[in-house]
């Protein structure tokens, strides 16, 4: 996998139910976002108005042509609105306690999203020019009802993973992750 050139943070969701044949499995994107690493702490802000769908996910690869423009623009638009009420709930945001942990790094602390905080921990793993991690959540622990259409025969899982990959800056060498950059953000 080629280290990003920025940061990236994506979100997978998967669909369930006896019509999930003609739903999708989609890959969304943050596009707003920071997060920091200070002395062993780290703290992110996802802006939760700011989500992208880039496509479908089909046997884990990106298949950008699916679904269609103006389905995207109809699944973006519910995110926003009935799944995660951005209106209201405007960020997604952790703090966090970091610990080098072999090459890389194990991320424990707490995950505030739709008002709803729970514990997260998350091991980073170190590559020769970035960090990466995944994480599965399961929306319902944050309040978050799966969306569900055609009399719930289709729905969401409840079950998304998060992605993240952060540039690391050429020949970083440090086991301090706020030694290995002041930040990350995508305005």
């Amino acid at each position: 996998m080629t280290a990003p050139s920025s940061p990236e943070i994506f979100v997978d969701t998967f669909r369930e139910g006896l019509l999930a044949v003609v739903g999708h499995d989609l890959r969304i994107e943050a596009q707003r976002f920071e997060l920091r690493a200070i002395a062993g702490s780290l703290t992110a802000k996802v802006d939760l108005s700011a989500l992208r769908v880039l496509g479908s996910m089909v046997k884990g690869r990106l298949e950008p042509s699916s679904p269609s423009p103006s389905e995207r623009a109809e699944i973006e638009q519910r995110i926003r609105n009935e799944v995660l009420d951005s209106a209201r709930n405007r960020e997604a945001t952790l703090s966090a306690t970091v610990q080098a942990d072999g090459p890389g790094f194990m991320i424990t602390g707490t995950l505030v999203l739709c008002g709803r905080s729970q514990p997260l921990r998350a091991r980073v793993v170190r590559s020769a020019d970035a960090l990466e991690t995944s994480v599965e959540l399961a929306p319902s622990h944050y309040g978050i009802k799966p969306f569900r259409a055609l009399g719930g025969t289709l729905r969401i899982a409840d079950k998304v993973i998060v992605h993240v990959r952060l540039p690391l800056a050429a020949g970083s060498a440090s086991s301090d992750l706020a030694a290995l950059t002041a930040g990350w953000q995508r305005p």
